[in-house]
């Protein structure tokens, strides 16, 4: 059965794989073993040390605690070193149980059996004879009995001295395990290295063998390509390995045969070619002299179109002295609307100077009557009293509206940019004042960042916002809506409220000076606020606008230029 080169080249990894999975086995199997060799040392040989260590560590406590029981008065002191010496008795119990299940070594059994039976002896003493006298107070006896050379001494050096022993014995056969291991390691290094090295043989010799097999074919191919790009185009390869290199030999020999086919049509169209340039060539001299022909017309054309774009100049000459002259009419028109507004402002100037001063006396004599003669006077001359008071107060007012509406009309604007929201604050904090204790319910939203002078819009809104708290004023829950929308050339701005409202048929009217809709006395104004609040936005380059529904409520409108960057005037 024939392989193709993928099948082959499979077979190659899969082998070189099998080989890397047997070492890798191999040198897994090796580790754990090593591995569990140390643990057994740790368990039997490094364990029972530290153990040791503990008992000698104890065991030392024990004998101080012995010796500060001698030379203690106190039955306190004496009662604690005993419970510690218990504590700590027991403990090393515990470890000498643990070491005697350890062991397996006979010897080192022997050993550890030999030091119980002197930790014995030595607490024996401890327990009889030792905390007996030093409770009695017999300090010689106790000291006698203490010493080196006395029986609690020498028992204690006896047990410390089989102690060392058992850890010589330990240590001993720790170092002896350690060393067989190491031979072990060793062993198993030598096996895994060899093992790894004849898979590396293996798997050299397998793709040696393949690679040759495989760049032999590729070469005699490779070889025929090169012939056949000097211009050999009769080459053809002969290979039967049963893969694509077959497949690419049998490929090379039919593009070679298309080339050589390809190259006889190719010269075939090389000549025809020549044929047709040459008949190309007579066509472009024919169509050269053609070409002269309608160059003259042309010309022709273009000498009337050249009076066609003098007739087009004249007319843009005129077109630009039109603009001129309508600059100039707009300049002169300004001039005299600047005029017209300085004299509207010394007029509004004088009427106020020549007014205020009768209007002062009115009502400074009103105000003294009222005080002076009020208990003269009966209900009815009290309210006229009072009513020449408030018409006085309104008469100023008015003047004060006027002389403002004079100003906004010429007044230097300072732009600057700012967040709208920032004046929102300052109107309610100025317009709750006038609410006198009745519940206002306030929805404000969010404000962009605007570019205008501050003083002059927050003037608008205070208008607004005054408009729509007087017109709320008799509802028992009055609501004022401030908001803002962003279109794609313009912010609105607008100020809802559920007041009276207005016949929309009266909107046309509602921004004119002395335009007023409601005539009650709880509504009075002097008709001149909403004419400032369109000045003002229009000299900001935006627009005024209203909706109301009669006895439901209004909404005021006006804009703002998103590119508000010059002064409009």
């Amino acid at each position: 059965m024939k392989l193709n080169l993928s099948s082959k080249l499979i077979g190659s990894f899969s082998i070189v794989l099998l080989l890397m999975v047997v070492v890798g086995l191999v040198g897994t199997y090796t580790s754990q073993t090593i591995r569990d060799r140390l643990d057994n040392i740790i368990e039997q040989d490094v364990k029972p040390a530290n153990i040791l260590g503990d008992v000698a560590r104890r065991a030392g406590l024990i004998r101080a605690n012995s010796l500060l029981h001698l030379f203690t008065r106190s039955i306190d002191n004496m009662n604690r070193y005993e419970s510690e010496v218990a504590d700590w008795i027991d403990k090393i119990n515990s470890d000498l149980n643990t070491l005697e299940n350890t062991f397996e070594d006979q010897a080192t059994l022997d050993k550890l059996a030999e030091f119980r039976t002197a930790w014995e002896t030595y607490l024996r003493i401890w327990r009889e004879q030792v905390v007996l006298l030093s409770r009695a107070n017999r300090d010689e006896e106790v000291f006698t009995l203490a010493r080196k050379s006395g029986a609690g001494g020498m028992a204690a050096r006896e047990a410390m001295y089989k102690l060392d022993e058992l850890h010589d014995v330990n240590v001993a056969a720790a170092n002896h395990r350690l060393k067989l291991a190491n031979q072990d390691s060793k062993k198993s290094q030598y096996i895994l290295s060899a093992v790894i090295l004849l898979a590396i043989i293996l798997g050299l010799a397998f793709g040696i063998k393949q690679s040759s097999l495989v760049a032999g074919a590729v070469n005699t191919v490779s070889k025929a390509a090169q012939r056949m790009a000097t211009g050999d185009l009769d080459q053809r390869v002969v290979i039967k390995t049963g893969d694509e290199i077959e497949s690419m030999a049998d490929s090379f020999n039919t593009m070679a045969g298309n080339m050589k086919k390809m190259v006889e049509e190719l010269q075939q169209e090389i000549t025809e070619r020549e044929r047709a340039e040459e008949e190309l060539k007579k066509h472009r001299e024919h169509l050269e002299e053609l070409v002269k022909e309608r160059t003259a017309e042309l010309i022709t054309a273009n000498k009337q179109l050249q009076g066609e774009i003098t007739e087009r100049m004249q007319a843009e000459e005129e077109l630009i002295k039109y603009r001129e002259h309508l600059e100039e009419l707009v300049e002169q028109r300004t001039n005299e609307l600047q005029i017209a507004n300085k004299e509207l402002e010394a007029f509004a100037y004088s009427v106020s100077h020549d007014l205020r001063a009768p209007l002062r006396h009115i009502y400074g004599f009103s105000e003294l009557l009222g005080k002076r003669i009020s208990n003269a006077l009966d209900e009815k001359s009290l309210k006229q009293l009072h009513n020449i008071t408030e018409a006085a107060k309104q008469m100023g007012k008015l003047i004060d509206d006027l002389l403002a509406f004079s100003r906004i009309g010429r007044a230097e604007m300072n732009k600057t940019g700012f967040d709208f929201g920032q004046i929102i604050k300052k109107v309610k904090e100025q317009i709750e004042p006038e609410i006198k204790g009745r519940e206002v319910i306030w929805e404000i939203g969010q404000f962009p960042k605007v570019h205008g002078d501050p003083s002059l819009l927050q003037q608008v809104l205070v208008n607004l916002v005054s408009n729509a708290v007087k017109f709320t004023s008799k509802r028992k829950e009055a609501r004022i809506e401030i908001g803002s929308q962003s279109k794609e050339q313009e912010y609105i701005f607008y100020v809802r409220d559920n007041g009276v409202g207005f016949d929309m048929k009266y909107k046309e009217k509602l921004f004119k000076v002395f335009q007023r809709l409601h005539t009650k006395d709880e509504f009075e104004g002097t008709g001149i606020g909403l004419a400032n609040v369109q000045r003002i936005i229009h000299r900001h380059g935006g627009r005024t606008w209203a909706e109301g529904i009669l006895g439901e409520g209004a909404t005021f409108y006006f804009s703002l230029p998103k590119n508000n960057r010059r002064n409009y005037e």
